[in-house]
């Protein structure tokens, strides 16, 4: 398994096969530093083979080299989704269409993501980067026959499993909460042998601190830190194991909610020091967020926890902005709320060498915007065109890569999610070196 270089030659790859025809010239654009929270005007970014050769305030451009006209705009790194499942082939464009170049899929089948990321790389379908972990391991066999699980019930079988996916190549390992207790620990000492990652919920019967001190590299969703800080965890974690059983989500909910009464802010503490420490990241996925649970991704995040943008469901590509808007509703900056959605994906994927931020050497993966998503994290909506391993794209011809993937599969679910209207948010900005071409 070569997780950890992996993200960095998906990128050399992947921006190989996608080589524009020409340079690429963006022009008077502001760019912005997400490191900083700082923004730079009237900057040209030259891009060749799919790579940033040249910034600065004036550059020269080879003949031919198409020219983005971006003046009054705002060139941000391209977005990182760090919690999508991949169910259907028409996802994947609705995915640059709305600024996310790259993706963690945390469970899915495999082999097709595999063949869809191909395609991507080939440059017959538009898409993101794709890191996956195949199919999630779990205790019990899954529910829905889109989300493929490998069932592990025992330290030999994780171990087993780990083998078979170390053979297959997957990015990481991804786990749910149902893994039993033994298996989990047999499964990350052996990822750990084999420097490994494993990522996801962490098992019921397991504490979020256990977690921690195993070197889980994130945990996924709220529920093990909710029970980790309360002062009812043995109470509330031997409910919440029964409601998994059960498959019963009200229960659940009620064992949040009780979580949530009966947080200790001691408890709390000592749980993010160490996360913080053994720089364990924290994948909050807020869609359906509760307002004491939003306090304790502030406190997360001042006590120096990594926070990644994870939407986990909603519309492909558009519910990443939603995450990031409860990220900075939970009271984070807009320049905190981005960069856990370009520089800290790309350290935790270490790749910060090649993406995540608007730097000479790094991929092309960029998004232009219409507005500052400093001055307020919604701007990230306001997309011009993205840039994705050096090939340009406005609104509407990204729209139509979508339209083109749907319309043919109109009978698969997700349609309505990825079918925008082509007239939303298009932009004329494009040229040549040659006559100025507006593109509608």
């Amino acid at each position: 398994m070569k997780w950890a270089v992996h993200a960095c030659l998906l990128i050399c790859v992947h921006s190989r096969s996608f080589a524009a025809d020409n340079d690429l010239l963006i022009r008077n654009a502001t760019i912005i530093d997400v490191a900083t929270a700082r923004g730079t005007p009237q900057r040209s970014i030259l891009i060749h083979n799919s790579q940033i050769v040249a910034i600065g305030p004036s550059i020269q451009a080879p003949k031919a080299t198409r020219i983005i006209d971006a003046g009054g705009k705002f060139v941000i790194p391209g977005l990182w989704d760090m919690h999508v499942h991949l169910t259907a082939r028409n996802q994947l464009p609705a995915y640059p269409l709305h600024g996310v170049t790259g993706v963690r899929d945390m469970g899915s089948d495999y082999d097709r993501v595999n063949l869809w990321r191909g395609e991507i790389e080939k440059g017959s379908l538009t898409g993101p980067h794709i890191e996956t972990c195949g199919p999630a391991l779990d205790g019990v066999p899954s529910g829905d026959p889109k989300l493929p699980v490998r069932v592990v019930r025992t330290p030999e079988e994780a171990r087993t499993v780990f083998n078979q996916l170390d053979d297959e190549s997957v990015d990481f390992i991804g786990i749910l909460p149902q893994l039993p207790r033994d298996a989990y620990f047999a499964l990350i000492e052996r990822a750990r042998k084999y420097y490994s990652a494993v990522a996801g919920d962490v098992p019921a019967t397991v504490s979020a601190l256990e977690a921690v001190e195993a070197r889980q590299k994130s945990i996924d969703h709220m529920s093990a830190i909710l029970l980790a800080c309360s002062t009812e965890e043995k109470r509330l974690r031997q409910a919440y194991v029964q409601a998994l059983e059960r498959g019963d989500r009200e229960a659940l909910d009620d064992v949040e909610t009780a979580a949530i009464e009966t947080l200790n802010a001691q408890k709390s503490e000592t749980l993010f020091q160490r996360m913080a420490l053994f720089e364990t990241r924290s994948v909050p996925a807020l869609a359906e967020s509760h307002e004491k649970l939003a306090t304790l991704v502030l406190e997360m995040q001042r006590a120096g926890v990594i926070i990644l943008a994870g939407s986990d469901g909603g519309k492909p590509g558009e519910s990443l902005h939603q995450e990031l808007e409860l990220l900075v509703a939970a009271g984070l900056t807009p320049a905190q709320a981005l960069r856990s959605a370009t520089l800290e994906p790309a350290k935790y994927l270490n790749a910060a060498g090649s993406i995540g931020t608007v730097e000479e050497g790094k991929a092309a993966d960029l998004v232009i915007l219409d507005a500052d998503p400093l001055a307020d994290i919604r701007n990230t909506r306001k997309i011009a065109g993205v840039v994705l391993a050096g090939k340009y794209s406005n609104r509407r011809s990204l729209t139509l890569a979508v339209r083109k993937e749907v319309l043919p599969n109109r009978d698969r679910e997700g349609v309505g999610a990825c079918a925008p209207s082509e007239s939303a948010g298009t932009s004329s900005m494009i040229g040549t070196n040659g006559p100025f071409d507006p593109v509608q």
